[in-house]
């Protein structure tokens, strides 16, 4: 197991956007969405989502040499699951459920850390942890549309947890300043045989979703920006609004939230996640 560390970036990537237009049909499910043109909070519990959740669910849990390692937890629960490290219960709102699975095997397994404040005293402090890499499907919960990315989960030994942020689209390379798509990101870090083994996972969940009639969205059209399209004060949303907000949104203070005692750190605004170099990982 190695020690890594990164840091990502929840920046849009804008800058191809002018040469790439939204096609017609996710334009008008972004309106069926927004009739009034506003991306804002709704009652997620009337969502298709829900009649099918638990056949994704499972469906996941059948790949072969997979496990599900994290997903959104229900609102209506308030204790952590035994089965999967599945995240507290939370009173705000978001307008996705994210799965993360990763494939069994030590290769895909890290050593990490974050820094938090020491329990006694208060002064900052490391803590060590653990990560996993894998493939993390976000369903939007206003349409039957999904993201899915190759990503990573951690946990400390504070109780922290680093989880897969559908609100980031690119990372930063520590050691160079350049920003990069997750793909990219991952492809140089893990190297080309195992980014090919996480390509074949996602091939086999588009797969799953497909059979729920849920459409995958292309990574090209998730910055695109919707040029009619606002947000609500109360949703967090980058600007302009694109496609990713319009269907992968929360409210504002969703990132900041702590539940069971655990605190919710993304990738987004946790810089020492784990750190990728030009020759690989490092510590």
């Amino acid at each position: 197991m190695t020690k890594r560390k990164s840091r990502s970036t929840n920046k849009n990537s804008n800058a191809a956007s002018s040469v790439v237009e939204i096609p017609r049909e996710l334009v008008a499910a972004i309106k069926r969405s927004w009739p009034r043109d506003v991306v804002e909070e709704f009652d997620t519990d009337e969502s298709y989502f829900h009649e099918i959740r638990h056949q994704i669910e499972r469906d996941l849990r059948r790949i072969s040499g997979v496990s599900l390692v994290w997903q959104t937890e229900d609102v209506d629960r308030g204790a952590c699951d035994d089965e999967d490290e599945a995240l507290p219960s939370y009173s705000e709102w978001q307008s996705y459920h994210v799965f993360f699975v990763s494939p069994e095997g030590d290769e895909f397994r890290f050593e990490d850390e974050t820094i938090g404040e020491d329990p006694g005293d208060g002064t900052e402090t490391a803590f060590s942890g653990e990560g996993r890499f894998g493939i993390s499907l976000t369903i939007s919960l206003a349409a039957p549309v999904a993201a899915i990315g190759v990503s990573s989960y951690s946990h400390y030994e504070d109780g922290g947890y680093t989880i897969p942020d559908p609100m980031s689209s690119l990372h930063m390379n520590e050691e160079t300043g350049i920003v990069i798509s997750a793909n990219e990101y991952f492809r140089d870090c893990l190297g080309q045989e195992m980014f090919q083994k996480l390509e074949i996972l996602r091939e086999q969940i588009t797969s799953i979703v497909a059979l729920r009639h849920i459409s995958v969205l292309d990574e090209s059209v998730l910055d695109l920006p919707v040029q009619s399209l606002k947000a609500d004060q109360e949703v967090f949303v980058g600007k302009p609004v694109c496609v990713r907000d319009a269907f992968f949104s929360a409210e504002c203070d969703r990132h900041f939230s702590d539940s069971c005692g655990k605190h919710h750190r993304t990738p987004a605004r946790q810089s020492d996640h784990f750190r990728c170099g030009t020759t690989g990982w490092r510590s």
